[in-house]
């Protein structure tokens, strides 16, 4: 087989409609051909918001590596996209995906980023999706997690968009060294205002306070709900979790001050708690107020006010 076909071959695209030309545009990094390869880009079919292709850019896979093509109009954007390469270069090590180079390029005013990684062999939302979280996995995931962001914040950043979609893992998995965190995009120094996030996944305090290690402890217990439920979905035994019911309503406490104090700290926590649940214990979830929640509850109760405002019109 040709080096042509074996790349044509083994090429996936995040977005379905790229598939016809993700080999070709890959090819063309490849072969440091960034004109050619925003040439295709920009040929590509584009989303109804945006004048350009995506919303910041695509991701494209092939070979065991990643292609994290990204774009800005805006120079102080830029230099946010150019930032995620410097924090991946800073923060190489254990549970954090492997960057190997990154190159940048300028065409018609628009500055392109092509950030290349090693790629991981799947995510953990794709696990869950398709119920193949088992407690032994939940565990060693969670403590991966809880390594990387040690690491990170040790550093004085913050990661800021912890979910499953941002958790890769290596593949066959052995434990925590196979968990990879993806996707610095998002990553501020301590104190930052954060520029993005995922709201089922914030705190409430998210922006009043800033960015803090306890923004990403607080996703973490979140995650650490999701694998739960997932992991023990079809148990039916009379122990109830409540050890890991509390690490969650710690991790998520309403005030910032109140929850782990650090990721080693809440890993310790986690690795006893693991240790201890009886092979017939049930989970029952915790409601957990998050931004998205606020947000949701916030709009409801505007929409009930403006419904009693009305009638009050009419009477």
């Amino acid at each position: 087989m040709s080096n042509n076909e074996r790349v044509t071959q083994n090429i996936e695209a995040v977005d379905v409609k790229l598939t016809d030309k993700a080999p070709e545009i890959v090819q063309r990094i490849k072969e440091a051909d960034y004109i050619g390869a925003i040439s295709l880009l920009r040929a590509l079919p584009k989303e109804p918001s945006s004048p350009e292709v995506g919303c910041f850019g695509r991701v494209f896979l092939a070979d065991g590596v990643a292609y994290k093509v990204s774009y800005s109009h805006d120079a102080s954007k830029h230099r946010q996209l150019i930032s995620e390469a410097a924090y991946l270069q800073q923060l190489q090590g254990s549970n954090v995906i492997e960057y190997i180079q990154h190159f940048e390029a300028c065409d018609l005013g628009t500055m392109w980023l092509f950030l290349e990684m090693k790629r991981a062999d799947t995510t953990l939302a794709h696990i869950i999706d398709n119920k193949e979280l088992t407690m032994e996995m939940s565990k060693n995931v969670l403590l991966g997690v809880l390594n990387g962001l040690a690491r990170i914040h040790e550093k004085g950043l913050v990661h800021c968009d912890i979910k499953p979609n941002n958790i890769g893992i290596m593949l066959p998995f052995k434990g925590p060294d196979d968990v990879k965190l993806l996707d610095f995009g998002g990553v501020v120094s301590v104190n930052e205002r954060p520029h993005t996030f995922s709201r089922d996944y914030a705190a409430t305090d998210f922006f009043r306070v800033g960015a803090l290690p306890q923004t990403d402890i607080f996703a973490v217990g979140i995650l650490l709900q999701e694998c739960l439920e997932n992991a023990l979905s079809s148990t039916k035994g009379y122990y109830q979790a409540f050890g890991m019911q509390r690490v969650i309503l710690k991790a998520c406490s309403f005030d910032a001050d109140q929850r782990y104090i650090s990721a080693k700290t809440m890993q310790a926590e986690i690795s006893h708690e693991f240790s201890t649940i009886h092979p017939h214990t049930r989970f029952e979830p915790i409601d957990i107020v998050t931004f998205g929640m606020q947000e949701t509850i916030l709009a409801e109760m505007r929409e009930e006010e403006e419904r009693e405002s009305a009638k009050c019109c009419i009477m």
